[in-house]
């Protein structure tokens, strides 16, 4: 009796370390998709802004991210025309996001740095 639990327990355990193994090993994969159509954006966070100020990425009027020091944002847009904002975090004043109009092409690369401080935080296209 005792023999048939520990087996159960032992193939019990070794099943959770795979599915366990098997998510992690996903989760640390990259995924680089070209989608058919679709643009690239990219936004970079410079170093010089500060290390307690957050960088949200709007797209669309719409919250993309939020990216702190020593990162960056980058995702796959739909091709046609949008709008790109960013908007410094913490905010003590209120002010209206950094806006660029971009028009999108298939395949196309936007590259931008989100530069400035909390009062003024903008985009320069590099």
């Amino acid at each position: 009796m005792k023999n048939r639990m520990f087996k159960k327990a032992v193939i019990l355990f070794g099943t959770a370390l795979v599915l366990a193994g098997a998510t992690f090993s996903y989760a640390g994969r990259t995924r680089s998709v070209d989608v058919v159509g679709t643009g690239r954006v990219i936004v970079w966070r410079s170093p010089g802004i500060g290390n307690d100020l957050i960088v949200r990425v709007l797209i669309d009027g719409r919250k993309a991210a939020d990216v702190t020091y020593g990162g960056h944002f980058e995702t796959n847009i739909s091709a046609g025309r949008h709008v790109i904002g960013v908007q410094a975090f913490p905010r003590p004043f209120p002010r209206e996001p950094w806006n660029v109009e971009i028009n999108v092409r298939p395949g196309e690369l936007f590259n931008f740095t989100a530069k400035g401080s909390i009062t003024q935080l903008i985009l320069k296209r590099t």
